[in-house]
């Protein structure tokens, strides 16, 4: 996973914020819709392993980093997009998507 420049501005002002020190990433592989990544602002805890990306504390397991490998967290227009990846629905009609 990658993280801009202007993505971490954003995520370094929202983790002042909310008084949090890290991202948590986790992966969950779910039903027909397929896995879903999702991204938190944290706090550190014992145990955590943590590694930096673009100086952020990112906190995740290895299904999770294998997962975000192709990812990118960018800004645009003072938002925060997710950029890469094939995450893409599988499900066909079923509306999910």
């Amino acid at each position: 996973m990658n993280i801009s420049d202007d993505a971490k501005e954003i995520l370094l002002k929202s983790m002042k914020e909310n008084d949090c020190n890290c991202i948590r990433v986790t992966f969950e592989p779910s039903g027909c819709c397929g896995s879903s990544i999702s991204f938190a602002l944290d706090k550190l805890v014992n145990g955590d392993q943590q590694v930096k990306i673009n100086d952020l504390a990112i906190v995740m397991d290895e299904q999770a980093q294998n997962q975000t490998a192709s990812l990118t967290i960018n800004a645009e227009n003072g938002e925060l997009v997710v950029d890469g990846g094939d995450h893409g629905c599988g499900c066909g009609s079923s509306g999910c998507c």
